[in-house]
């Protein structure tokens, strides 16, 4: 009878939230278009007219407010904190807690990058062993390289992505962390078509996503750093 009590659960969580649910244990992306970063910051904690938190894969920034990529399948968390960094010495004083910043360095980010550079990060959790460094790159294959460690890089790197386009990606990533390697990038042209090659559906694509590191172009595409 377990089984039948926990397919009656499935069928009725995936009711009240279709597209946002799995329960045949493959990742579940959904996605937000927050027109402020209060709105994300919100929408991410379960605040304000959000009922509940949502586990943040990506955030990807654009003159129309921040696409928020979060996986449906794993529960949020409802402890994320935003800044606005303009210089990339800001930002990487606020990650390591040093100049201005005190405190224990912050050990998990997210960055939305927009067109007038300003830098957007949300952020959870604090570690001692935390130590950001920067990468920039005009090249996307040069970024993936940088991401699995192949090619001129010895090793690969963990940390979060954001960027312009080619001619502006920047990652910001933790130099006391082993990074993974079989990442792959892919350039979606709608967030519809970054939604259905996410979760592997659409006819195009047969395999979710299990991570993500995106950003947005001026032009409204998305180029997508995935992980199966």
């Amino acid at each position: 009878m377990r089984w039948l009590k926990v397919l009656f659960m499935c069928l009725l969580v995936s009711f009240v939230a279709v597209g946002m649910v799995s329960c045949d244990g493959k990742p579940s992306w959904g996605w937000k278009l927050a027109t402020t970063p209060e709105d994300a910051h919100n929408f991410i904690n379960g605040l304000g007219a959000y009922t509940k938190p949502h586990a943040v894969g990506s955030i990807a920034a654009t003159s129309q407010g921040f696409y928020i990529f979060y996986r449906g399948d794993i529960q949020g968390t409802s402890d994320w904190g935003w800044k606005l960094a303009n210089t990339t010495d800001d930002a990487h004083n606020f990650l390591n807690r040093k100049g201005a910043y005190t405190g224990q360095p912050i050990a998990e980010a997210e960055l939305a990058y927009k067109s007038d550079g300003m830098m957007y990060f949300f952020y959870r959790a604090r570690s001692t062993s935390a130590s950001w460094a920067w990468k920039r790159s005009t090249d996307i294959d040069d970024m993936l390289h940088f991401l699995r460690g192949t090619g001129t890089y010895s090793s690969a790197k963990e940390g979060m992505i954001g960027g312009l386009g080619t001619n502006e990606i920047l990652m910001f990533y933790r130099g006391d962390l082993s990074g993974e390697t079989g990442w792959g990038w892919k350039l979606a042209t709608t967030t519809e078509d970054a939604h259905n090659f996410l979760n592997g559906i659409g006819g195009t694509y047969d395999k979710p996503v299990k991570k993500a590191k995106i950003f947005a172009t001026p032009a409204g595409h998305f180029y997508i750093f995935y992980k199966r």
